[in-house]
């Protein structure tokens, strides 16, 4: 059978794609991933050779993945993005409306930035400023919908569990 003009998931990497890509033009998102001072934003602009480390996943100083956080999938002290594909619901044969998951993870005793400002809302505001309305190429527009959500990873992760929406064929 032909499954041509039904929906599948085919798009979920190009989505995936078109995220990381948007991503990548935030300053502020990838020093706060990659430095771990509490000067971290005060810190010189990266290149786009060192934001593109940050998003690489082949790399050691890879912050961005494609997956969920579990409870030991890090033991570095660090800050990390999550993103995947959370949930999709059809909404005919043909669309679906789905859902990708945003985790920002933090270390706990890298959560306060110079000025007062927490980390992980920064990377938050980061991800909201950037994402919210975007439209991604052949898509459709990405939609924040849901409520921004604090999470307590573990012990020693906190930060916050964001859903974009968006329809895919």
């Amino acid at each position: 059978m032909n499954n041509q003009n039904f929906y599948t998931l085919e798009n979920v990497d190009q989505i995936m794609h078109e995220i990381y890509r948007l991503l990548m033009n935030s300053q502020k998102l990838a020093k706060c991933l990659k430095f771990n001072s509490k000067d971290a934003l005060s810190q010189s602009d990266l290149s786009q050779s060192e934001i593109f480390d940050v998003f690489d996943i082949e790399k050691e100083s890879c912050r961005v993945f494609d997956e969920a956080f579990e409870l030991d999938t890090t033991t570095e002290n660090r800050s990390e993005i999550r993103i995947y594909l959370f949930s999709g619901k059809p909404d005919s044969k043909y669309l679906i409306s789905s859902s990708f998951a945003i985790e920002i993870i933090v270390y706990n005793q890298l959560r306060r930035l110079d000025n007062g400002k927490k980390r992980d809302l920064v990377l938050a505001n980061e991800v909201l400023n950037v994402l919210n309305g975007a439209y991604v190429k052949g898509i459709g527009k990405l939609v924040f919908n849901n409520r921004l959500q604090f999470q307590r990873w573990n012990k020693n992760y906190s930060g916050y569990a964001l859903l974009a929406d968006t329809k895919m064929r």
